[in-house]
């Protein structure tokens, strides 16, 4: 009983450090120039329908 009390300890105190250190990166990142409307990655799924619009269009 004691090991699993100190187990969800542990893991709590994992859980919110990492929180606080996402937060502390998420703080710190260079601020984004916003005259320019920034690009958003392209996903895996717009990928392969860009191709196989493309495929079909040849």
């Amino acid at each position: 009983m004691l090991k699993l009390i100190g187990w969800t300890i542990l893991g709590a105190v994992v859980l919110l450090g990492w929180t606080a250190y996402e937060q502390i990166t998420e703080a710190h990142q260079p601020p984004v120039n916003q005259d320019q409307p920034r690009e958003r990655p392209i996903g895996l799924l717009e990928m392969l329908q860009q191709e196989v619009g493309d495929a079909i269009y040849r």
